[in-house]
């Protein structure tokens, strides 16, 4: 899944707003990951097991995009202009 860009991005991490950037891809990454685990799961316990996993890793992605809009207000000002876009239309 990761792309040609995602691995240089990788190789170029030297701050902590690309880190933080990189580490939220790799969250989306995983939640994406368990979700389609959970969804093809043959017992109830894998399935259950999976969701638990892909929630926590929700969570460390609200954590990270905290931790880049406190580096970066002007990033958190424009993601919020386009959830503000996408409501809009709605």
């Amino acid at each position: 899944m990761q792309n040609m860009f995602y691995k240089s991005f990788k190789m170029n991490v030297s701050d902590d707003f690309n880190k933080a950037a990189l580490d939220l891809m790799g969250e989306l990454e995983a939640i994406v990951t368990y979700d389609e685990h959970a969804k093809s799961a043959n017992t109830q316990s894998a399935k259950t097991t999976w969701q638990s996993i892909k929630s926590e890793e929700e969570t460390h992605a609200g954590e990270l995009l905290a931790l880049l809009f406190t580096l970066d207000p002007n990033f958190k000002e424009n993601v919020e202009k386009g959830m503000k876009e996408f409501e809009e239309r709605k």
